[in-house]
């Protein structure tokens, strides 16, 4: 992803002309939603370069309170 894209990589109904231009479906809302959903938790969902291609997503949420919640 470009820079400019990785700005953009988030907004509602975002779609990069690359990814236009290859046909594959979708409406470009799957990152907004995912990095809404993540802060309605305290916890955030980034973008960044991984070079030489590519790029990588961070999903970061806040650890559960007491400790003692059984994970599944």
């Amino acid at each position: 992803m470009s820079k400019r894209e990785m700005a953009r990589a988030f907004d509602r109904y975002y779609r990069a002309k690359t990814v236009l231009e290859s046909g594959k479906g979708g409406f470009g809302i799957g990152l907004c939603t995912a990095r809404e959903f993540a802060r309605s938790m305290g916890g955030d969902l980034t973008v960044r370069a991984n070079s030489p291609h590519g790029c990588i997503f961070t999903l970061s949420l806040p650890a559960a309170k007491g400790g003692n919640e059984a994970v599944s």
